[in-house]
């Protein structure tokens, strides 16, 4: 990945792009690369389970918050991709256990929604941001949360307890996370 990461940050410097950026170039597609990874492992391993419509909601519950959060980083692409995969397969295989618990879709929004705005974004010390930054990074964590907690109450009343179970599943992996980095960072 890192070489194919490189490559292409050469490639970009051939084609004009400032020097100076190469190396942020290679590590966003080294970034890139990891994430599209992580997410089409989970999403076959998702299809060869039967559970693909779940995971996908697991997914899309858990991008946004977590993209705007923050929140604990691996040491390394590799400790990312481990980690990632078995919080994504550990809820796909968690789920079918939690389906008609109504107190866990209600426990884990508001503990979310608590969380989120307690302590989101969680700012990584190898990724400084302006106080701009973070204050806008905070009031889009806090509107993501308050609406995945609204579409959570969409499919809790009109879909199969399956598909909210995932929603809850995939908010509270993202506000662990920022738990978490809150906590280590």
């Amino acid at each position: 990945m890192e070489k194919f990461a490189n490559k292409f940050a050469e490639w970009l410097v051939s084609k004009g792009a400032d020097e100076e950026n190469k190396e942020i170039f290679a590590y966003s597609m080294e970034c890139l690369l990891n994430t599209v990874l992580t997410f089409g492992i989970i999403l076959i391993v998702g299809a060869i389970l039967g559970r693909l419509p779940i995971t996908l909601v697991w997914i899309v519950f858990f991008l946004p918050l977590r993209h705007a959060s923050g929140g604990l980083h691996a040491p390394n692409h590799i400790g990312c991709l481990i980690l990632s995969l078995s919080v994504g397969i550990g809820c796909m295989l968690l789920n079918p256990f939690l389906v008609g618990f109504d107190w866990f879709i209600a426990a884990g929004v508001a503990g979310s929604i608590i969380i989120i705005f307690l302590f989101a974004p969680v700012i990584h010390v190898n990724h400084p941001l302006s106080e701009q930054r973070i204050l806008h990074m905070k009031k889009t964590a806090r509107t993501i949360i308050l609406v995945e907690s609204c579409l959570v109450a969409f499919l809790f009343f009109f879909t199969p307890a399956q598909f909210a179970t995932a929603a809850v599943l995939g908010i509270l992996s993202a506000t662990i996370s920022t738990l978490i980095g809150h906590i280590t960072n």
